[in-house]
């Protein structure tokens, strides 16, 4: 037979001739065996080695082996340990107790040491079964966190590059792509049922002698100042990107033309009144803004097209003004 050195079996019982007739059936397994004799020698054998398998007399000095059974069951460390109560001398009731307190098998009658070897060997073949079952398990419920982790990593990643081929680099406000993907969006959407809809394309008034006076840092700390102040005054809903250089764009949905034109007049005296500082240097900072409103007729980049010749008719025409499309 195949040793089981790993295998340990606690023999809780104080007659001498049960522990001998135990011992010698299981001798040939070459299981560990552990003895106690009462309940408390039991429990303090079980917190050095917990074993594989309980065999228990049903009288002892300090308990029943009902009574064991069932205050080894309490702990959840022991709930798949197989007990075995070994009691010659029980009743009906016994044994039904006995399998209330939660024991896996009963034996009553006398029995040669082959069929208690029989008995034994048979409960531990499926405890090993249930202990790598629940080795299986643990496996699996590791590897899912594992994949559940990698997933959250994985969904972070794709959430940076949302973000990052929506966003403008620089600003941190939408970029050219999803305005035009958003623009396509509400048309489609509201098609049947479409407001009034705006748009907006603003430039910063003579930026490149911004560059070539105070170079390049300054230049991008005033685009980026300037996308500040302006979001600081969108209404909910509005759309606000970059579209270029430094031209922006805005996109009112249900305003007319007429409430573009005095969302634009703020934008621009805000702009024009706000003091921008850079390297010690105050910097006067100006924009212009062209104004379209959305018809089908146009479309979107006719539309955008319109507000890009207003833009650049305020130009021709001395800069920071606002300009309505023709």
């Amino acid at each position: 037979m195949d040793k089981q050195v790993n295998t340990t079996i606690l023999l809780v019982n104080d007659n001498p001739f049960v522990t001998e007739e135990i011992t010698a059936a299981i001798a040939d397994s070459n299981y560990h065996l552990d003895h106690a004799q009462n309940e408390k020698q039991a429990f303090e054998l079980m917190s050095n080695n917990q074993p594989d398998l309980i065999v228990s007399n049903a009288k002892l000095s300090d308990a029943t082996g009902h009574e064991l059974c069932e205050n080894i069951k309490r702990n959840a460390g022991y709930i798949d340990v197989p007990f075995i109560i070994y009691d010659l001398n029980s009743t009906v009731e016994d044994i039904v107790r006995g399998f209330k307190s939660g024991c896996i098998d009963y034996i009553s009658n006398p029995i040669t040491s082959e069929e208690l070897r029989g008995r034994v060997n048979a409960h531990l073949k499926i405890k090993r079964k249930i202990d790598k079952l629940k080795q299986s398990i643990s496996s699996l419920q590791q590897v899912n966190s594992e994949i559940r982790v990698k997933n959250i990593k994985l969904e972070q990643i794709m959430n940076k590059f949302r973000v990052a081929s929506t966003t403008d680099y620089l600003t941190g406000i939408y970029n050219k792509r999803y305005a035009l993907e958003t623009f396509k969006k509400h048309i489609a959407d509201d098609k049947h049922n479409l407001g009034p809809f705006s748009v907006i394309i603003a430039d910063i008034d003579s930026f490149k002698s911004i560059n070539d006076t105070y170079g390049h840092v300054c230049g991008d700390y005033i685009l980026k100042s300037v996308v500040n102040t302006l979001r600081s005054s969108l209404r909910e809903g509005d759309l606000f990107c970059r579209w270029g250089g430094e031209e922006f764009l805005f996109l009112l949905p249900y305003a007319t033309v007429q409430n573009a034109q005095v969302f634009a007049e703020r934008m621009r005296q805000l702009i024009k009144q706000t003091s921008f500082c850079c390297d010690y240097s105050e910097i006067s900072v100006t924009i212009t803004l062209g104004i379209a409103e959305y018809s089908h007729e146009l479309g979107i980049e006719g539309t955008i097209k319109k507000a890009d010749e207003a833009l650049y008719e305020g130009k021709r025409n001395g800069k920071n003004q606002v300009k309505v499309a023709k």
